[in-house]
C-alpha cells in the first residue's frame, strides 16, 4: 500500500474555496504565515530535541543503534532505522506542531530523522464550519472514495451527499454496491435516507454479506439509478469498506495526544508560536480546533495505515471525548 501524502486526493477534497476578494487576501495572509509558522518550527526544531509521544508497537525502529522507545528523546540528526515500511514514529517538542518521521513515499527505511520527516498539509473546512461535511460535488466523491489510500470509519460507516451531488441528474431513488468476491461478482442494494437538501448513505458492516476477510473482495463500485435510468450510474469506483473500532491502547494514546493538543493551540501558545501579530493570526486562531482535528486524523492514519473519513472521526471523539471541541459540534 502506498503512503502518499503530499497528494492524497483526501486533502483535496478539503481545500479552501474562496469566492470573495476579501477572503482571497486573508487566504494569502495565511499562506504567509503558514510559511512563516512552517520556517519557525523547523529551526527550533533544528536544535531542540523532540519527545516521542507515538510509535508503531508491532515493528522496531531503531535511533542510533538502540531499540527507540516511547518517551524517548530524540534529535533531529539522530539516525533512524525502520524495520518495515509502514512504520512511524509520532514526536512532540513545545510550541512546535507535532510531526511524524516515517519512510513515506520514498521508502527509505534508514536515515536522519530530519530527513524522514513527512510534510502534510492541512485544509480547512469552506465557510461555516458544520459537524457533518458532506460531499458537495460528484468529482469531490469520487476523488476521497477511490484516492491511493484506503478507506477506513470509525465505529458506523456513512456517507453524506449533498443534494448537489445530483444537480445534472434527477434525484437518486436506489443505490448499488457491487464488487467481486473469489472471481464472483455480487449486488448489494443500499438503504438510505433523503432530507431536503442531503443523502444519508449507510453502509451496513454485512453489505458484504457475511464474508469475513476482506482481502478476498475487490472491484467495489458504488451505483445509483433514477426513475428515469433504465441502467444504474456510476458515482464511484471506491474502496473496500473497513470499520475499525479503536481498542483502549488506543484510546489511552489519543487521550495523551488530545492534551498535548489542548496546551498548544491555546491563543496565548499560538500567538508565542507565531510571534506576531497581524489579521490572519485571528483566523488561525479561530481555526484551532481543526488544527487540532487534523493532528488526531494523522494519528489515525499512521495507525491503521489508512485514510479515516472525516465525519466518523468527529462522531467517535463526541462519543468518546466529549470535552473536547470538535469542529462544528454545538456546545
Amino acid at each position: 500500500m502506498k503512503r502518499g501524502f503530499k497528494n492524497s486526493r483526501f486533502f483535496n477534497t478539503y481545500t479552501l474555496h474562496f469566492q470573495s476578494p476579501k477572503l482571497t487576501q486573508i487566504m494569502k495572509a495565511l499562506s504567509i504565515l503558514g510559511s512563516l509558522l512552517l520556517s519557525l518550527s523547523f529551526s527550533n526544531l533544528a536544535i531542540a530535541q523532540w519527545r516521542v509521544i507515538a510509535l508503531k508497537s508491532d515493528t522496531k525502529i531503531y535511533a542510533d543503534g538502540k531499540l527507540l522507545k516511547k518517551g524517548a528523546q530524540i534529535k533531529p540528526s539522530t539516525q533512524l532505522k525502520f524495520a518495515q515500511e509502514k512504520s512511524y514514529v509520532r514526536v512532540y517538542q513545545k510550541r512546535n506542531p507535532l510531526f511524524t518521521i516515517a519512510p513515506g513515499t520514498s521508502k527509505k527505511l534508514e536515515g536522519k530523522a530530519a530527513d524522514l520527516l513527512l510534510n502534510r498539509k492541512k485544509f480547512f473546512s469552506r465557510g461555516e464550519i458544520k459537524l457533518i461535511e458532506p460531499f458537495y460535488t460528484l468529482a469531490e466523491a469520487r476523488d476521497l472514495l477511490s484516492g491511493d489510500l484506503s478507506l477506513i470509519f470509525i465505529d458506523k460507516a456513512q456517507l453524506f451527499f449533498n443534494k448537489n451531488v445530483f444537480q445534472n441528474y434527477d434525484q437518486p431513488e436506489a443505490f448499488f454496491l457491487l464488487y467481486t468476491h473469489q472471481g464472483k461478482k455480487a449486488v448489494k442494494k443500499l438503504s438510505y435516507q433523503r432530507t431536503d437538501d442531503q443523502i444519508t448513505l449507510p453502509l451496513d458492516k454485512n453489505i458484504y454479506a457475511g464474508i469475513s476477510d476482506l482481502n478476498t473482495i475487490s472491484q467495489n463500485a458504488l451505483f445509483f439509478k433514477t426513475n428515469k435510468t433504465r441502467k444504474p450510474t456510476l458515482l464511484s469506483r471506491m474502496k473496500t469498506v473497513v470499520v475499525v473500532k479503536p481498542d483502549k491502547k488506543f484510546k489511552k494514546e489519543m487521550a495523551e495526544l488530545i492534551k498535548i493538543l489542548d496546551r498548544e493551540y491555546t491563543e496565548k501558545a499560538i500567538k508565542k508560536r507565531a510571534k506576531t501579530q497581524n489579521s490572519s493570526l485571528r483566523f488561525m486562531i479561530d481555526r484551532a480546533d481543526e488544527y487540532k482535528l487534523y493532528d488526531i486524523i494523522h494519528f489515525f492514519l499512521d495507525y491503521y495505515d489508512s485514510m479515516p473519513e472525516r465525519n466518523s472521526v468527529k462522531f467517535w471523539l463526541i462519543k468518546n471525548f466529549p470535552k473536547l471541541q470538535v469542529p462544528g459540534k454545538q456546545n
